[in-house]
């Protein structure tokens, strides 16, 4: 009979996000698991329920706090700059985010303002309307040996563009994707001295 670890390889090389355990978790009694780590789903869907049902209070307080203070989310959008760089890079960013950076978090909300105010966007549509992006992508840096969280998340490396041209434009440089896309152009004609 194959081991756990066998039928994870397995499933793993066919291509598959979950598999069919021969033996039933000795927990719940259920058989498929993920394939990325073993764990038995239902074990895991009754732990996340008791969790979230535990924390419920907690995270819509976070919740409320994350998507109304542009700070906070401004702070966890820079963690989240420095996180990528940790799992790609294999760097070692951790805690507040402005012990690394060269600028400050009203330096950041001062830069950003003026792509907002040129497009007449507000902070409450950020992630509805408009995202921040790296006019040269962190992947980018990376592969060009670059990993100084202050040249990659640099003030002169970060605009705000629509939301669905961050979609489409995904890995690409900026001056690459309004290359490919003229039309977008001039809505990012920055006459005013936002960039």
């Amino acid at each position: 009979m194959k081991t756990l670890k066998e039928q994870q390889t397995n499933a793993k090389l066919a291509g598959l996000t979950t598999f069919e355990a021969i033996l039933p978790c000795t927990s719940c009694g259920t058989h498929e698991r993920y394939t990325s780590t073993r764990a038995c789903i239902q074990c895991q869907k009754n732990h996340s329920n008791f969790y979230n049902s535990r924390n419920r209070e907690a995270r819509q307080a976070y919740a409320k706090k994350y998507y109304s203070d542009v700070e906070h989310k401004l702070t966890e959008a820079a963690r989240g700059w420095l996180v990528r760089l940790n799992e790609k890079a294999g760097c070692a960013y951790y805690g507040d985010p402005w012990n690394y950076l060269n600028f400050s978090l009203d330096d950041l909300k001062e830069h950003l303002q003026r792509y907002l105010d040129h497009h007449g966007w507000s902070w409450s549509e950020w992630g509805i309307k408009w995202q921040i992006d790296h006019k040269i992508s962190v992947a980018a840096h990376i592969s060009a040996g670059i990993t100084d969280p202050n040249r990659v998340h640099s003030l002169s490396n970060l605009h705000v563009i629509h939301i669905d041209d961050n979609r489409r434009k995904h890995a690409k440089s900026w001056e690459q994707y309004l290359s490919e896309n003229p039309s977008r152009a001039s809505l990012y004609n920055y006459s005013n001295g936002a960039a």
